[in-house]
């Protein structure tokens, strides 16, 4: 089950003076359908082996989930990295109203995706051309485009298992089925 209630009941909205544009927790976040979520568990097996609840979605692709413990952990698509970033959902909750929710959710990039006419509808996040996780691939704009949720979460699962094993530096070939 995922639950939005851990948002905070305010963010200070960024304002860019070029754009004029403000970016609040919907622009961030989305709630994917039951077909993506599931297909976030088949794609992501191979690295989350404990039963989890998501509790949050970033625009980005990326999945804040909670396991047994309680603690909250970040899986970060675009890195293939999974990191514990709170011990308890009280705790994600405070954090979510600081400076590390700029870091998990970028939302000056979201905003100059946005102004550059990239928004992704309800089911859908954003997905990279190259996965940062690649050298040549980064968070910027030009290496982001929206795509249904259940895509990207088959792509991002698929290729981070194909390359786990591979030292830093190497060079890879994908398939992507």
């Amino acid at each position: 089950m995922v639950q939005h209630g851990c948002l905070p009941s305010s963010i200070a909205q960024r304002r860019d003076k070029r754009h004029h544009m403000s970016i609040n927790w919907s622009d961030l976040t989305f709630m994917p359908d039951d077909e993506a979520v599931q297909e976030l568990a088949r794609a992501w097996n191979w690295l989350i082996k404990e039963p989890i609840t998501p509790v949050l979605f970033s625009r980005l692709g990326d999945v804040f989930y909670r396991t047994e413990s309680g603690a909250i952990y970040w899986l970060n698509t675009g890195t293939g990295e999974i990191s514990c970033v709170a011990d308890s959902m009280e705790q994600f909750r405070e954090r979510l109203s600081s400076e590390l929710a700029g870091e998990w959710f970028l939302p000056g990039l979201i905003e100059q995706l946005h102004a550059s006419g990239e928004v992704p509808d309800a089911n859908a996040c954003h997905t990279y051309k190259i996965f940062p996780v690649f050298a040549e691939g980064g968070y910027d704009v030009f290496n982001l485009y929206p795509i249904s949720a259940k895509q990207h979460f088959g792509i991002s699962g698929d290729i981070h298992r194909q390359i786990q094993d591979v030292p830093d530096g190497s060079q890879v070939r994908l398939r992507v089925g």
